[in-house]
């Protein structure tokens, strides 16, 4: 499972988590990392998180990184990570590397999916315009135009290539936009075979009625709703948007977006034949869910890369087609990105101190040149 990983990386890793496993000492590790960041510091240890957490700085190092996860039966969705685009150049160098994931994932089984931004290619003010129903003017008509062009573009590409694309969720006042967008383009071209995949955040109170929404849509329109669930990516941000406690759109706790993921889990089993369900997930409560349904045992997981590789390999051998999400970039406008995915799953402190005791075997096992239990003999360990 960690043969890619150099025994210093390991060790690295290894206190990571450890750190990372204590909500408080971890919350003041990242964010004494984030001012090191904004201070510019760089060193070899920001060089050891880029290498175990990044698929490369780019496309082909990325690629490389996937080859190595295939010899496990992983399959990678690869995302580019820079984020902060907001000019019609960006937008369009967003495209164009898109068109070129597709092409390469069309020749390639472990590159199932390509993975797709929504503030990447197109404005986030023009998404929240349209979020909230707001007028918009002639120049911003055109562009929302444009927005939904690129949308058609890759979707039909695609299609044409019989490739899965992934549409990334974004903030709250910008997802409604998103949503619709995406759904009137999954009556299209997820008719015959699920091209198109949604991600509903289940930290947010008002998605599992939106996850029945998608339902009736697929049924009134004979299409498959591609969806993946995650529990959710922007809590600061959203903390950060409103002003009003009482219209807060998230739940106020973490057992509420447990509860809320659970839920959906189960309406998704119960409606099989209208979802290609994606389970994003860190959390062991909601694998043990999963495999519950036996409806669900050919769906896709994922986790992120270099974090829960224990929870990646349990999903495989239950039978699940397994994934990691592997972002790329040039490390010095990717690091924030990476922060921002460590801190959102730090939450999940059973999880490192799980992976802590798989990560402490291999070292032993490395230092002792002791052979490595199988897969077969690991599962049945955790029975």
């Amino acid at each position: 499972m960690y043969y890619r990983h150099s025994n210093l990386e390991l060790i690295f890793k290894y206190f990571s988590s450890v750190i990372l496993s204590n909500r408080y000492i971890g919350m003041i590790f990242v964010k004494l990392f984030k001012w090191l960041i904004t201070k510019g510091v760089r060193s070899k240890f920001h060089k050891i998180i880029y290498k175990i957490y990044f698929g490369g700085e780019n496309i082909n190092e990325a690629i490389h990184t996937s080859d190595k996860l295939s010899r496990d039966g992983t399959a990678s969705l690869l995302d580019y990570a820079v984020e902060g685009i907001d000019h019609s150049s960006g937008f369009q160098a967003a495209l164009d590397n898109t068109i070129r994931l597709i092409k390469l994932s069309s020749h390639n089984k472990h590159l199932p999916f390509v993975v797709i931004k929504p503030s990447s290619i197109g404005s986030s003010l023009i998404y929240q315009k349209i979020s909230q129903q707001q007028c918009l003017s002639t120049s911003e008509i055109n562009d929302w135009n444009q927005i939904k062009q690129r949308y058609e573009d890759i979707f039909q590409f695609a299609s044409q290539h019989h490739v899965k694309v992934m549409v990334d969720a974004e903030q709250s006042w910008i997802q409604p936009a998103v949503d619709e967008l995406v759904i009137q383009s999954m009556k299209r071209y997820n008719t015959t075979q699920t091209v198109i995949y949604l991600t509903i955040q289940c930290y947010l109170k008002d998605k599992l009625t939106f996850l029945q929404h998608c339902y009736q849509e697929s049924i009134q329109h004979h299409f498959k709703a591609g969806i993946k669930l995650v529990r959710g990516a922007y809590l600061e941000d959203e903390r950060r948007h409103c002003t009003d406690i009482t219209e807060f759109p998230i739940f106020s706790t973490k057992e509420e977006t447990d509860n809320n993921y659970s839920s959906a889990i189960e309406f998704i089993a119960n409606n099989i034949k209208n979802f290609s369900p994606f389970f994003a997930t860190h959390n062991n409560e909601s694998i043990d869910k999963i495999v519950q349904y036996s409806v669900l045992s050919h769906a896709w997981s994922g986790q992120l890369y270099g974090l829960s590789d224990h929870l990646t390999l349990r999903l495989q051998q239950y039978g699940f087609k397994t994934s990691k999400y592997v972002p790329y970039g040039p490390m010095e406008s990717s690091l924030p990105y990476l922060l921002r995915r460590i801190e959102e799953n730090s939450i999940s402190t059973q999880s490192f101190i799980e992976e802590q005791e798989t990560i402490r075997k291999e070292i032993k096992n490395r230092l002792f040149h002791r052979k490595p239990p199988s897969k077969l003999d690991q599962l049945d360990n955790k029975r």
